[in-house]
């Protein structure tokens, strides 16, 4: 009989067994140290080996310390739950596929985590968004006892001339549609100001604006630029604001090369 101990052979063989025999179609297990010393000693018993387990298992699990991929797992011993665990990784077409599937998502989970966002939160978001849209700067958050009506404000910078002009805007994160009746007292916020020829205004509506607040925005005197939940996603997507660019990098087997080789 060969022996039990030593060889990563020999643990890569278990380690073999256990994802096909145990782990299955899980995408993520783990195994504790006597589930495991129970399928090491049955294991031992098929491929007739001699040893001690229980110590064989201490050595193994010390070596498992680092990473091991075997299978499409992961696999790795976490001593702080005395467990050995399988996390599964897709294939790299998977992998291309997800991404795909995630860009075309994006728009939607932007939108979600808008809508989960405090008042208070949402406020800040926009100093945060518009800062970063390359046609704003200086925007601050005004206080609530002090807002007269605008919730944040700034500076525009029109494109492509550069003509710096004053901006405020009005954030609404509504479940409702804005009326005309919002936009009436927005403007009436920026026409009571000495500089109000010049204002431009961004109003921020999360549930969108009725068909007349609409058309008073078209009809206003000051320039104002609409936002609802989507076109703010789209801006945040288009401006790169909020949203990171994930590169996957990596060399797999090449299929079309081994299958011409089997042919």
């Amino acid at each position: 009989m060969a022996l039990l101990r030593n060889s990563d052979q020999t643990i890569r063989r278990f380690i073999g067994d256990i994802i096909e025999d145990v782990v299955g179609n899980r995408t993520q297990l783990r195994l504790t140290r006597e589930e495991l010393l129970k399928l090491l000693i049955s294991f031992s018993k098929r491929n007739r080996l001699e040893g001690d387990s229980r110590a064989t298992l201490d050595e193994w699990l010390l070596s498992l310390n680092h990473s091991v991929f075997y299978k499409d797992y992961v696999v790795k011993y976490i001593p702080v739950v005395d467990a050995l665990s399988f996390q599964w990784v897709p294939p790299w077409e998977n992998m291309v596929w997800a991404s795909e599937i995630r860009n075309a998502n994006l728009k939607q989970d932007l939108c979600e985590s808008i809508t989960e966002m405090t008042f208070g939160e949402f406020e800040y978001l926009m100093r945060q968004v518009f800062i970063r849209t390359g046609w704003a700067s200086d925007i601050a958050v005004t206080k609530a006892s002090q807002d007269d009506g605008i919730d944040f404000h700034g500076k525009y910078i029109g494109e492509p001339s550069g003509l710096v002009l004053p901006l405020v805007g009005q954030a609404k994160h509504w479940k409702t549609k804005v009326g005309s009746e919002e936009i009436r007292t927005f403007l009436g916020s920026i026409a009571i100001r000495n500089d109000h020829r010049n204002v431009v205004g961004v109003y921020v509506s999360t549930s969108g604006f009725t068909e007349k607040a609409q058309e008073m925005i078209r009809k206003a005197p000051n320039q104002i630029i609409p936002f609802d939940i989507g076109s703010l996603a789209e801006m945040m997507i288009t401006k790169k604001i909020g949203v990171s660019k994930m590169i996957i990098k990596g060399t797999g087997l090449d299929s079309g090369f081994w299958n011409d080789l089997h042919a």
